[in-house]
C-alpha cells in the first residue's frame, strides 16, 4: 500500500528548487501566522524527481485581481475572475496544472502560480 503522504520532505522553510513542475491542486485551508489571518494553497508534484512534494503559497484572504489570493484564484481557474463572481477553489481538487516554484527573500520557495494543464 502506498501513501503519499509518507514521502520525506524537504526541511520546513526550502521547499522544492525553483522550477516548473506538474502537480495538482490540493486544496486551501485557513491559516492563521504572524501577519493575521490567510489561506494556505496547496499543490502536489505529480511526476519527476520530487513527486509527492507539496509546495505551497500563503496569501491574504483579500479577493482582488491584485492581491496574492485573488491571483491565485484566477490561476487556478485559467481566467480572469470576473467582479462579484464567486468562484470556489474546491472545484479545482485534483485538476492538473503546471507549478511555477519561485525564490523567495527569506531563501526558500514558494509557488508563484499555476497554469491549468489542458486534458
Amino acid at each position: 500500500m502506498q501513501n503519499d503522504g509518507w514521502i520525506m520532505q524537504p526541511p520546513a522553510g526550502t521547499g522544492v528548487p525553483v522550477g516548473a513542475y506538474q502537480g495538482e491542486f490540493v486544496g486551501v485551508e485557513n491559516i492563521e501566522n504572524e501577519h493575521g489571518l490567510g489561506y494556505k494553497w496547496s499543490l502536489r508534484i505529480t511526476v519527476g524527481e520530487y513527486k509527492g512534494y507539496i509546495p505551497c503559497r500563503i496569501t491574504d484572504r483579500k479577493v482582488r485581481p491584485t492581491t496574492a489570493c485573488g491571483r491565485m484564484l484566477s490561476a487556478l481557474a485559467g481566467r480572469t475572475i470576473s467582479q462579484g463572481e464567486s468562484v470556489d477553489p474546491a472545484q479545482f481538487v485534483g485538476k492538473t496544472y503546471t507549478i511555477i516554484v519561485e525564490a523567495t527573500k527569506s531563501g526558500g520557495t514558494r509557488v508563484a502560480t499555476v497554469a491549468p494543464i489542458k486534458q
